[in-house]
């Protein structure tokens, strides 16, 4: 009974020990490393913006509303690149306390939440900025945009995949 007890002891120890070994792996979001293929992790806005772009090409905007898209684009760059540079340096820092030899739970779930307000802050940025653009458009337009993806998800959802499977 106690050789039992002491070889599923070692065997939920070297578990754990595997188990952390590789969550600063998962600290970063999956993407191709060199920055080909189709972008697999959350959107970093430069994607979002070229998708949206392409999109309201499409639309036959007028002279002023293209420039007027483009004058909330340039504002929202600046932005969205401190953010991103902000949410980095906190993955950064989530690597480094996943890597300790003794990780600080404490630590960790603090920067976690961290990561998410700097996350949340992203999203409500880029929805911010959408809202602006879709403001500009006329209901035709906004009908045509909408028309453009029946059944698919929008622009800034492209980085989910697929939508879910309906029950």
């Amino acid at each position: 009974m106690k050789h039992k007890f002491l070889s599923s002891l070692h065997f939920g120890t070297m578990v754990g020990a595997a188990l952390l070994l590789a969550l600063p792996a998962l600290a970063h979001p999956p993407g191709p490393p060199d920055g080909d293929g189709p972008p697999m992790g959350p959107p970093d806005g430069s994607r979002m913006e070229a998708h949206f772009k392409h999109d309201l090409e499409k639309l036959g905007l007028s002279a002023d509303q293209d420039q007027q898209v483009q004058a909330i684009l340039d504002a929202a760059k600046t932005q969205r690149e401190q953010q991103r540079s902000a949410v980095e340096a906190a993955m950064d820092k989530m690597h480094t306390l996943l890597e300790a030899d003794s990780p600080d739970e404490n630590a960790i779930m603090q920067q976690a939440d961290t990561l998410g307000t700097l996350k949340t802050a992203q999203h409500k940025a880029m929805l911010h900025t959408l809202l602006q653009v879709r403001s500009i458009l006329t209901p035709d337009q906004r009908e045509k945009l909408k028309s453009m993806r029946p059944g698919g998800p929008p622009p800034w959802h492209r980085h989910h995949g697929p939508p879910p499977p309906e029950d």
